[in-house]
């Protein structure tokens, strides 16, 4: 599910020339880089991925996306505005099918670093981040096994709703299972 406050979104397509309607294109099964954040005592992941031939973030807060070129997330605070809309990856992907996005990647590609940097760096949901690098890791896609399994009802039902790309965040929650477990002593 991506989450974000509209008018923020409004603000960073008139900043950035970026639609937050494509942030879920950075999780579409690209290489992407993931980079721990804090802001304040909230946790955050940057998901770094290349669109449309350049290098954009997403910034990920409490289990949810947003975009910007450093794109925004949802956080506590955030939810409690009533200017909050939510789509699934796969209503996302019928906006932009329908040609609803309205980032302009020709302007968002022209933007200077100098001109991001003060833009981030003004921006209260952006500008307080402190960025774990040390800690950060490469996603790389692999190739994909078949396996038929069996699952409770609920757990599938869950992750159905989540829309198009179900079964990748299936794959992403059991390997961040194994990822956490091969680590531990025995």
């Amino acid at each position: 599910m991506f989450e974000w406050d509209e008018s923020k979104r409004l603000r960073t397509i008139g900043e950035r020339s970026l639609d937050f309607v494509d942030a879920a294109a950075v999780f579409d099964g690209r290489p992407v880089v993931h980079i721990p954040a804090m802001r304040g005592s909230e946790a955050r992941v940057l998901s770094v991925g290349l669109l449309e031939g350049n290098y954009y973030t997403v910034v990920c807060g409490r289990g949810v996306a947003a975009t910007a070129a450093s794109f925004p997330s949802g956080d506590r605070e955030m939810a409690k505005r009533s200017n909050i809309v939510r789509h699934t990856a796969d209503e996302l992907a019928a906006i932009r099918t329908r040609g609803e996005s309205r980032t302009n990647w020709a302007k968002a590609a022209l933007i200077t670093r100098a001109q991001l940097e003060k833009s981030v760096a003004t921006d209260p949901d952006e500008g307080a981040m402190t960025i774990d690098w040390e800690n950060s890791a490469v996603e790389m896609p692999e190739p994909k096994v078949v396996l038929n399994m069996r699952v409770d009802r609920r757990v599938l039902d869950y992750f159905r709703k989540t829309g198009r790309g179900y079964q990748t965040r299936i794959n992403a929650v059991l390997r961040a299972f194994v990822e956490a477990h091969e680590h531990r002593p025995r």
